[in-house]
């Protein structure tokens, strides 16, 4: 249980410390993704990645904004 825990902190430490500009250019990367793949045809695959923006977008703003590893 105690290496489970260390193992959070590590992970939760290492988003807070990654740069705000890397997360708005993986959601920049995966919005021009998804649009190079739609307009070659492959809809279901550009939706599976066009999910991707918001996810990272949240990730982003949870890891920057709260600092879940500070708060312990």
């Amino acid at each position: 249980m105690q290496e489970m825990k260390e193992t959070t902190k590590s992970y939760e430490q290492s988003l807070e410390e990654f740069p705000s500009n890397g997360y708005f250019l993986a959601t920049v990367g995966s919005i021009g993704l998804a649009s190079s793949l739609f307009l070659l045809g492959k809809k279901d695959l550009a939706f599976f990645i066009g999910l991707w923006t918001p996810t990272i977008l949240l990730t982003g703003l949870f890891f920057k904004l709260l600092r879940p590893h500070r708060m312990r």
